[in-house]
């Protein structure tokens, strides 16, 4: 179990700042031939801290990896901007991103810039 509904609030809070721009995906690529100028791509990487209380888990904190990926040739201004939206759609929405937006290059050798975000979630359940 994860905290409650991080990639839910994650996917909520991304499509309301950037879609229908900027599609999100969830754990894979999307289908590259339809040619798609920007889009996102979120997992959760690890459940690192959990409190149970009577077997019902209380609170926790999601470890998500998001990757926003822009095709190379666009240019570096609109990037930024949507770097910034991206980043404080996510702050808005109540996570951390303690070592804010990095690059990472062509990581998947598909011909798009990928920008990554490591993101916590902290929640109580109920």
């Amino acid at each position: 179990m994860y905290a409650k509904d991080g990639d839910l609030k994650l996917k909520k809070a991304l499509d309301e700042a950037i879609y229908p721009d900027v599609k999100t995906y969830q754990g894979q690529l999307p289908d590259l031939k339809k040619s798609p100028r920007e889009f996102c791509v979120y997992s959760v990487r690890s459940m690192s801290s959990q409190t149970y209380e009577d077997n019902r888990l209380v609170a926790g904190q999601d470890s998500i990896l998001l990757r926003y990926y822009h095709a190379k040739g666009m240019r570096l201004a609109k990037v930024r901007e949507r770097e910034r939206v991206i980043m404080e759609a996510l702050l808005n929405a109540e996570f951390t991103c303690p070592s804010g937006a990095f690059e990472l290059g062509d990581i998947d050798d598909i011909g798009y810039n990928t920008t990554g975000f490591e993101l916590n979630l902290f929640s109580w359940g109920g």
